[in-house]
């Protein structure tokens, strides 16, 4: 199942994390292939399709911005 985020949208915290469990991704502190994580207002997706992560930072449920990070 593909998931499409981008910058405004409303997503709350606890739906974003168990949609992201519930696709083969699962909680961890170490951020590696088919992990995330939430730091504060950050939440950090690597997929594990892909050698790239991504960054989430909300504003309450608004995502203010998505950037491409490396481990």
């Amino acid at each position: 199942m593909l998931v499409t985020l981008e910058k405004g949208q409303q997503i709350s915290r606890e739906a974003g994390c168990s949609g992201a469990g519930g696709h083969s991704i699962r909680a961890i502190e170490d951020l590696r292939r088919g992990t995330f994580r939430v730091r504060g207002d950050m939440i950090e997706i690597y997929p594990p399709y892909q050698d790239e992560g991504f960054r989430l930072e909300m504003w309450g449920e608004q995502i203010d911005s998505i950037r491409q990070i490396d481990r």
